[in-house]
């Protein structure tokens, strides 16, 4: 009798193995869009984070407010460096980050959708915390 605990790790057994599968028929280059001409991924290394702010953790959490209307105005690359960093940043050799993990495995990956960022071409990038850098995965706007 298969069980909920025994479907579940079928199911990332076979997640696995399409995403090895996919690994290995693209390659890791197929996975991002190169430089023309090159072999590489087109890379973009980002401002160094702040370790340091200005508010405490207390400060921030009773000023903290969702906000549902959004100026036209573009983000700093330094802005979205922090954002990055703040989300899923390294911050200390053994790559522990700045978001909590069970195991210290970090499944998750963080995308950024590009549209109005200074000195960053609109598209679809991968954030590398180890590198602190984006890569491209899809150039141009992608607002549908």
């Amino acid at each position: 009798m298969i069980t909920m605990k025994h479907a579940a790790s079928i199911v990332a057994v076979i997640s696995l193995a399409l995403f090895a599968a996919a690994f290995i028929f693209f390659g890791y280059r197929g996975l991002y869009v190169t430089a023309r001409g090159g072999n590489m991924p087109v890379r973009i290394k980002l401002p160094a984070p702040s370790v340091s702010g200005r508010v405490s953790v207390e400060e921030a959490l009773a000023k903290r407010r969702s906000v549902r209307s959004y100026a036209d105005l573009p983000i700093s690359l330094a802005d979205l460096s922090q954002l990055l960093w703040s989300a899923q940043g390294v911050t200390a050799r053994h790559s522990f980050r700045t978001a909590p993990s069970a195991g210290a495995l970090y499944p998750l990956e963080v995308y950024v959708a590009a549209g109005n960022v200074e000195g960053l071409d609109p598209g679809v990038y991968r954030y590398n915390p180890h590198a602190h850098e984006l890569a491209l995965v899809r150039g141009g706007r992608c607002e549908n």
